[in-house]
C-alpha cells in the first residue's frame, strides 16, 4: 500500500531494469485495492477453483479406495485430513521445476498421503497421475480454444493506460446507468 499509495515506484532511475513493469503491477495493485468488491469477487472464484481441484483430487483417492491403513479395519481418507495436505501439494507442484510439476506431485502426495493419512505409497501415488491426468483431459477443449482463438480486430499490445481509461470509461457508463 506504501509503495503505490506514495507513488514511490516514479521515483526509481529511468535505467533501473524492469522499471516499466514493476510501474504497471503496481498501478494494477492500486486498482486491485480501489475495487475491493471485484477483488473480492475474483478471491472467491479463486477459492472455488481450488476446491474444484481438491475435489477431483479426492474424488480419485476415493475411486481408488485410498485408506488409511493403520487402523483396523481401514477407513477412507478423511476430507479435512485430505484438503489439509493438498493446499502444500498445490504449492509445490506449481514450483517451475518440472512441467506441470510432473513427479514432485506424486513425490509430495506419497509422502504426505502416507505419513499424515495412512494412504498406501502406491495408491498415493496414482492418486496425483491420475488426477492430474483428469484434470489435464478436461483442459484440453480450453486450452484448444485459447491457442485456436484469432481476435477478429487488429492485435498488438494494449498498454495500461489505454485498459485504465476503458475500465474508467466502462465504471463511468455503468454509473450512469444506474441513476
Amino acid at each position: 500500500f506504501l509503495i503505490t499509495g506514495f507513488d514511490l515506484l516514479h521515483r526509481l532511475p529511468h535505467r533501473f531494469p524492469g522499471r516499466e513493469k514493476l510501474i504497471e503491477i503496481s498501478a494494477a495493485y492500486h486498482l486491485y485495492a480501489r475495487h475491493w468488491k471485484a477483488t473480492l469477487v475474483a478471491f472467491a472464484m479463486s477459492l472455488i477453483a481450488h476446491l474444484g481441484t481438491f475435489t477431483t483430487f479426492l474424488c480419485v483417492a476415493y475411486a481408488l479406495h485410498a485408506e488409511d491403513v493403520r487402523v483396523t479395519p481401514p477407513t477412507p481418507v478423511p476430507v479435512v485430513d485430505f484438503f489439509a495436505i493438498m493446499p502444500i501439494e498445490r504449492t509445490i507442484s506449481s514450483l517451475p521445476i518440472s512441467f506441470g510439476g510432473a513427479g514432485w506431485r506424486e513425490i509430495v502426495l506419497q509422502i504426505l498421503l502416507h505419513n499424515l493419512a495412512g494412504v498406501r505409497e502406491g495408491v498415493a501415488n496414482l492418486i496425483g497421475s491420475l488426477s492430474f491426468l483428469i484434470i489435464l483431459i478436461c483442459s484440453i477443449p480450453g486450452g484448444l480454444v485459447y491457442f485456436l482463438y484469432r481476435p477478429s480486430g487488429p492485435a498488438g499490445r494494449v498498454k495500461l493506460k489505454e485498459m485504465q481509461r476503458e475500465v474508467a470509461s466502462l465504471e463511468h457508463d455503468i454509473a450512469e446507468e444506474a441513476r
